[in-house]
């Protein structure tokens, strides 16, 4: 192989941007939707226009800022391109390979002239395949190499789920409010293109939520994740697999897992539903497994 060219990940990058999009739209066409339909104006709601452009003027600058920093990225036996910027493989003062960089984790390529690039996780569908063709062209020199831990087989804590109610969390009570709204719409909705538009609409939220609620169980040495909206996605990790678990916030979205295996893959499950004390828990576990952990 003698050059590797990122590919922006479908469902991490487009994915992201699109739930903040999308989701953004929806609650703004709601606010005017109810500011439109008040005719009479009897609950004095001529703010709402000005809070819906506001929360979508903050939603599109979030998107901006999450989309500028992936960059395109290709790398070759010679050189590593970030947009229009080459640098030779030569100037590489150092390469980390795993690590948080600004609460998300990635590769940090550190450079002789004192500048600093990243490969973010959950840009690219190949981010592992970028990681290990680096790995194959720097000097062994400059590579930071990745801490290695014997996993705790001996310790015996059964079968642990770390869930809670989804429903009483900020996030599950929003879904369940929207969605009770709708559902008044929908009673109060005579035409069929309304009752229709309800339904839809109502599917989508739900559909745009699926993603945000994983929640996590440790049995017999394996780390189980699953859905609570759709509960036949499940995805097991073996814990002598995993090279660190990260504990991350991403911008605008809630809480989440990332899960970085030896093979240099990685995967971020977001779990709204589970509280703080469910996730000290969850972090206190995974280090008596002696998981390598990062906040």
């Amino acid at each position: 192989m003698e050059k590797v060219v990122s590919k922006k990940s479908f469902l991490k990058y487009y994915g992201h941007l699109s739930y903040l999009l999308i989701f953004s739209l929806l609650i703004f066409t709601f606010i005017m939707i109810i500011y439109l339909e008040d005719k009479s104006k009897q609950l004095n709601i001529h703010i709402m226009p000005i809070l819906g452009f506001l929360f979508l003027f903050f939603s599109l600058w979030l998107a901006f800022k999450y989309a500028q920093t992936a960059y395109t990225i290709k790398i070759t036996r010679q050189t590593i391109s970030f947009n229009s910027k080459t640098y030779f493989i030569t100037d590489i003062e150092k390469l980390k390979l795993s690590g948080k960089h600004g609460g998300t984790e990635g590769a940090a390529i550190y450079f002789k002239d004192n500048t600093v690039k990243y490969i973010y996780d959950d840009m690219y569908s190949n981010t592992a395949e970028l990681k290990k063709f680096l790995l194959s062209v720097t000097n062994p020199n400059n590579i930071e190499p990745v801490k290695e831990k014997i996993i705790n087989t001996n310790y015996n804590i059964g079968s642990v789920s770390f869930k809670n109610f989804f429903i009483f969390s900020v996030r599950g009570g929003f879904l369940c409010l929207l969605l009770v709204m709708l559902l008044i719409g929908l009673i109060q909705a005579n035409p069929l293109f309304n009752i229709v538009s309800y339904i839809l609409f109502s599917v989508l939220v739900v559909a745009l939520h699926i993603p945000l609620f994983y929640y996590f169980e440790i049995s017999n040495n394996r780390l189980i994740v699953k859905n609570h909206i759709l509960f036949t996605r499940k995805r097991t990790y073996n814990l002598d697999e995993i090279s660190k678990i990260s504990f991350e916030h991403t911008y605008g979205f809630p809480e989440a897992l990332q899960i970085v295996t030896k093979d240099y893959n990685s995967k971020k499950y977001f779990a709204a539903g589970l509280y703080d004390s469910t996730w000290a828990s969850l972090k206190e576990t995974v280090e008596d497994l002696n998981i390598n952990v990062e906040d």
